[in-house]
């Protein structure tokens, strides 16, 4: 990912955009074909059996989306059955990859994807998620922030 210095926002509606045009450009300039966003220490428990983890994993991707400013309101992202992934190579000890699609207030139509990594611990029926970074096209990323931004201009306009 492109690391930019940050400055304060002083517009409110935008307070909440941390990923800047700027970065963007750079990223696009620099031939970067994604962006990631991280999440540590996230320390919540699933059943490994059933969608419980998939659930958990979708619920950090929205987190880590809207955090960005790159999830407008109502819409919502879906890790599709089948499309998680998850092995351990030492007892105890898993990494997991996951696919993820953000679907538009109709919950229809499909507006970006991206893929999810991250380490998560197990025990007997149970995993833990630890950390988590998403992948996103930055064609996807240009997307979000467009519609976010038209959204919030279309209310406090």
């Amino acid at each position: 990912m492109i690391f930019v210095k940050k400055k304060k926002k002083k517009n409110k509606a935008n307070r909440f955009l941390d990923v800047t045009w700027e970065e963007i450009r750079e990223a696009e300039r620099e031939g970067e074909r994604e962006m990631s966003f991280e999440l540590h220490d996230i320390m919540e428990e699933a059943s490994i059996y059933g969608r419980e983890l998939d659930r958990r994993i979708e619920e950090n991707i929205q987190y880590i989306l809207k955090r960005e400013g790159l999830l407008p309101r109502r819409y919502s992202v879906i890790v599709p059955v089948g499309a998680l992934y998850w092995e351990c190579p030492e007892e105890g000890s898993c990494w997991y990859k996951a696919d993820f699609e953000v679907f538009d207030e109709t919950g229809r139509n499909i507006v970006a994807y991206g893929t999810a990594t991250g380490s998560m611990l197990t025990l007997d029926d149970t995993a833990e998620l630890l950390d988590m970074t998403v992948w996103m096209p930055t064609s996807y990323v240009r997307k979000l922030k467009s519609l976010v931004e038209s959204l919030l201009g279309r209310i406090s306009a």
